[in-house]
């Protein structure tokens, strides 16, 4: 699956691609409207991102997703009922997929009104793509207002200090993490438990350690009543945040660090799989001249990966891998040393 170099920024952190390879999928899995994606695919639990092609596919558990904000044009949530309103001088720009909702710094944001399931109090997970506009205090999410006032729910967002911080705050304080430096696309998640001493930062799939913090010593998910709002936080204290915003998601769980990278790399991918009679075509552009292809048949983390046998033939861009192995029924990833 080629995705236009619209879509493809980002890091790649060591790993480049994710496609599900077994025929067998689901015929909701050859749906092209990303809407349309998902309501076939909630029939079957199973939510499937980026899927022209049956044989290129990634799946990951819907489980627990509350809202989706995709930012096509509309505040509409994609999974549920928690449509938005834009207010202020709100509006869509180019996203990462499709469009996103782009914010001013000034008096911008979308507004979700409260309802029970957004008051996620025992653990949750926080994933969207942002292009930042400068380095200040842009809010992505928040909802119960400051952190100092000690009511609330979660919020996330990108600040100017420690190292053009991400953070995540909740009632009583707020942790962060060292973020980027420039104003590209990346990929944040934010896993966040309550009573547990640190959340968990993602950016563009990989990792990174809680680095500083202010406030409460443990993670305190209030479960305020206020809205939530995208792209600013509102209420007694106003922070309204500058910057392009998408794919907006909220999950009543704790996603694993495996259905982080699937998240982020399904948007990041510049790679072209294919099955062929006895092996596996990839395709990358010519900055790569070298790679490890390594296969797996769940995307569980007690299954392994493995690498997928082989001499790699590499003529232009074109990397392949011929072998006698089956090579369906398997997630793929690329290794970059």
């Amino acid at each position: 699956m080629n995705f236009p170099k619209s879509r493809a920024k980002g890091s790649h952190d060591g790993f480049v691609c994710w496609r599900w390879a077994d025929s067998s999928l689901p015929q909701a899995a050859t749906l092209t409207p990303r809407n349309a994606r998902v309501a076939g695919a909630l029939v079957l639990a199973t939510l499937l991102l980026g899927c022209p092609a049956r044989l290129e596919c990634a799946a990951l558990n819907t489980n627990g997703l509350v809202a989706w904000w995709t930012a096509d044009g509309s505040a509409l949530d994609a999974v549920g009922s928690h449509t938005g309103t834009l207010l202020g001088s709100a509006a869509f720009a180019p996203g990462i997929e499709g469009q996103a909702f782009a914010f001013n710094g000034v008096d911008s944001y979308v507004q979700v009104p409260d309802a029970p399931d957004l008051r996620t109090t025992n653990a949750l997970s926080i994933a969207f793509w942002a292009k930042r506009q400068r380095f200040g205090i842009d809010i992505a999410v928040e909802k119960g207002d400051d952190w100092t006032l000690g009511r609330t729910t979660y919020g996330v967002g990108l600040h100017q200090i420690n190292s053009n911080m991400f953070y995540f705050f909740f009632a009583g304080g707020w942790q962060g993490t060292p973020g980027v430096s420039d104003q590209d696309w990346h990929h944040y998640v934010v896993v966040a438990q309550q009573g547990q001493p640190h959340p968990r930062f993602y950016v563009d799939g990989a990792e990174r350690a809680a680095t500083y913090q202010e406030g409460a010593a443990t993670i305190s998910l209030f479960p305020s009543t206020q809205p939530v709002h995208l792209g600013a936080q509102v209420g007694n204290f106003n922070y309204f945040g500058q910057l392009l915003l998408d794919d907006v998601m909220l999950y009543s769980r704790a996603l694993s660090s495996e259905e982080v990278q699937t998240l982020a790399l399904l948007r990041v991918a510049r790679l072209s799989i294919s099955l062929l009679p006895a092996g596996v075509a990839v395709s990358w552009p010519t900055n790569y001249d070298t790679g490890l292809l390594e296969g797996k048949t769940s995307l569980s983390e007690a299954v392994q990966w493995v690498t997928v046998p082989g001499v790699p033939q590499i003529s232009g861009t074109n990397f392949s891998l011929t072998t006698g192995t089956d090579a369906a029924s398997h997630f793929y990833r690329l290794l970059i040393p």
